[in-house]
């Protein structure tokens, strides 16, 4: 059997044993296009809404699709909706989730964009223009990482991001998490994707670091109002997992 059958055997047994749990299937939210592109032999994922609803839909199709799919911070610079200012929260967060997703690409300046509609230039303030690039510092530390996983699925063809019943399809609960991805077998991201300050976190089984605060957390276990501010990006990673090493080192620097 080859690596990608294995993979889509592996997700759709899991699907059906989630189905009782899931429900029926909830309306899709308005969040306007959101587009798979392959311009120029090129993998994309471009949206037109510059929201953190946006942010959250984008998040659930990549945990369910993505060998390497990137999705692009602050939606698509060819339509007119994407030259205009994102408000703080939402280019700050976008970028911290996709730093910890296989690709990062954006398609707009934490300096600041030109308004499509005015023509005047609009600037971020200075806590913004430190928090975008440390979220891009953050993707490239893991880089060494993510390329062992790019190894990995050329050789299996499990997805590099993917939802948490992948890895730990015996925890009930990591069916119904839907703002959490593992990002190879090693790293759990849980970023902030709504309005507030803090946030609940579901960690499957096994003994994870968290890499904000050096802590070592036996799962399973749901962390509850875990601080979550404009500056902090939640991640965990799995000690026994293959790669973790890496990944400590990649993540320490970003806590």
């Amino acid at each position: 059997m080859s690596g990608v059958s294995r993979t889509l055997r592996r997700c759709s047994a899991a699907l059906a044993l989630a189905a009782p749990l899931l429900g029926a299937a909830p309306a899709a939210a308005a969040t306007g296009p959101i587009t798979l592109a392959t311009p120029g032999y090129e993998l994309r994922m471009a949206t037109d809404r510059l929201t953190l609803t946006t942010v959250r839909a984008g998040r659930t199709v990549l945990a369910t699709a993505a060998v390497a799919f990137r999705f692009r911070i602050g939606a698509d610079w060819h339509l007119a909706a994407a030259r205009r200012l994102h408000r703080k929260a939402v280019l700050v967060r976008w970028a911290q989730a996709a730093s910890l997703m296989p690709l990062m690409y954006a398609s707009t300046s934490p300096t600041g964009v030109r308004d499509a509609t005015s023509g005047e230039w609009v600037g971020y303030d200075r806590e913004t223009v430190g928090l975008y690039p440390a979220a891009i510092a953050t993707h490239d530390r893991l880089a060494p990482y993510i390329w062992d996983q790019v190894r990995n699925t050329v050789k299996t063809g499990d997805p590099i991001m993917r939802p948490l019943f992948f890895d730990f399809p015996e925890d009930e609960r990591s069916y119904t998490v839907s703002d959490e991805w593992m990002l190879g077998p090693a790293v759990l991201a849980a970023p902030k994707l709504d309005e507030g300050a803090t946030r609940d976190i579901f960690l499957p089984s096994g003994v994870w670091r968290d890499v904000g605060r050096g802590t070592v957390i036996h799962g399973p276990v749901t962390l509850k109002d875990c601080a979550a501010p404009l500056g902090i990006t939640p991640a965990f990673v799995n000690l026994k997992a293959n790669g973790a090493a890496k990944a400590l080192k990649a993540l320490h620097h970003a806590s």
